[in-house]
């Protein structure tokens, strides 16, 4: 195997949650009296850290702080989360890496709890030997949190691969040193993120090969 450990993130590579995350957005615009815009437009501006998207979403940052736009955003995921649902394929993939005994770790940048709730309502929490994400609602990026992972559990880069779906996914990896494989079924579109040079893939069972070879 090439592998020794794997990457995931969550939202968007394992759990299927753009169409959520677009009506969410909508209602938060809704509610500020700013237009509305497609899935289509969401994928072409989606980014980290958020607060830039919220802007090309159509924001006022001048009006509201970015913290308290933020703040909406987490109870109205938190109750709507549940309607969501892991990819197809995702199961069988997490239980071949398993059996080949490949080590599995989540690198995201939800909140801890909330991350552990959903891989628990999921039920996949048993595939992944570890996990880190954030202490917060406020999504500025996770590369600090997979350098002091990759450091503090002495993770040999030149055996790993990321698996995401954003560019910020490939940062990560280019910031740790390791391998990428982009989900092009995610929060980004497959332009962006053919564009990065990095192996994409439509969906997550089309991943096997890449990961297992």
């Amino acid at each position: 195997m090439k592998y020794d450990c794997i990457f995931y993130d969550f939202n968007g590579t394992l759990l299927d949650d753009t169409d959520i995350c677009v009506e969410i957005l909508n209602k938060m615009l809704d509610k500020r009296g700013y237009k509305h815009i497609t899935k289509e437009k969401y994928r072409d501006i989606f980014s980290f850290p958020i607060k830039e998207y919220y802007e090309k979403a159509g924001f006022d940052f001048s009006k509201e702080e970015y913290e308290t736009i933020a703040k909406d955003f987490a109870p109205l995921y938190n109750a709507n989360y549940k309607r969501c649902h892991i990819f197809d394929g995702v199961v069988e993939l997490l239980e071949k890496v398993k059996k080949c005994g490949i080590k599995q770790v989540i690198i995201s940048a939800t909140e801890f709890n909330l991350l552990n709730e959903q891989l628990k309502f999921f039920r996949i929490d048993g595939y992944f030997d570890d996990k880190t994400a954030l202490d917060n609602y406020y999504a500025y990026g996770k590369i600090d949190i997979a350098e002091q992972y990759v450091k503090n559990n002495k993770i040999d880069t030149s055996r790993t691969v990321m698996i995401g779906d954003t560019i910020h996914d490939a940062e990560v990896a280019d910031a740790i040193g390791c391998d990428c494989g982009l989900l092009t079924c995610g929060h980004q579109s497959p332009n962006r993120l053919k564009a990065l040079n990095k192996p994409t893939f439509n969906s997550i069972k089309e991943i096997d090969n890449y990961i297992l070879r």
